[in-house]
Parts: structure tokens; C-alpha cells; sequence
């Protein structure tokens, strides 16, 4: 398996359950520069539903996604992310009932999820 497949298969696995129709053909790699471009992706209708928010996607499409990985200096440089030109169409989830109570434990599960997000020297 070459780099440039070894790194689409890791995308398509971490990607795959968000992205409509992932396809590796698609990603623009520069293996040396450690950078991956992906450009107007359509988000599974399902991609939000691991979240457990009370809405559904309509419609959905990321117009960018890069991603930097710096191979040279793994040690003392950070990956990022960057994702660009994020579009959802949600409605609520139908025949599905919330108390307020509900909602506000759901939501606090998910800022204690990302409470890392803060802490870190990536952003």
C-alpha cells in the first residue's frame, strides 16, 4: 500500500461516516508538504445523529476541508484542520419529544466532550 493510499484509507475511516460519497479520488495530496485538500463535500443526512442534537440534516455540504500534518517536525509543530464554507439545511427531529431538562443534560454532555478544545495551542 503506497503513502497516498495508506492516508485515503485514514480519511475514508474517520470521514466516511460524516460524507456523502467519500471518494479518495477526490483529495488533492502533496505527501513531502504533509498537506490533503477535499473540496465540496456532501454531508450524510445521518452525520449528525451521534451527537444526539434534536435536529436532523436536510442538506448539508462542506466546501473545503485541509488538512496540514507536518511529517518533517511531528515533535514541535501542531496538525490542524481547517474546514471552510460550512452549509446545513436542519429541521427538528420529528416524532421525537425533549424536556428542557433533556436538552440542557444533552448539551452539557457535549461541551464536557469538547472541553479540550479550549486547552489546547492548536487555534
Amino acid at each position: 500500500m503506497s503513502f497516498s493510499e495508506l492516508v485515503a484509507k485514514l480519511l475514508n475511516d474517520n470521514l466516511g461516516p460524516y460524507i456523502e460519497g467519500f471518494d479518495a479520488k477526490n483529495i488533492e495530496l502533496s505527501v513531502l508538504s504533509g498537506n490533503a485538500t477535499m473540496k465540496n463535500l456532501e454531508l450524510k443526512k445521518s452525520a449528525l445523529e451521534s451527537f444526539n442534537l434534536p435536529v436532523e440534516i436536510k442538506k448539508g455540504y462542506i466546501g473545503n476541508i485541509s488538512l496540514h500534518l507536518p511529517w518533517t517536525n511531528l515533535a514541535n509543530e501542531s496538525a490542524t484542520i481547517l474546514l471552510e464554507d460550512i452549509f446545513l439545511v436542519v429541521q427538528p427531529v420529528q416524532n421525537q419529544e425533549f424536556t428542557p431538562e433533556e436538552l440542557a443534560i444533552r448539551a452539557q454532555k457535549k461541551q464536557d466532550e469538547f472541553a479540550w478544545v479550549g486547552q489546547t495551542d492548536w487555534c
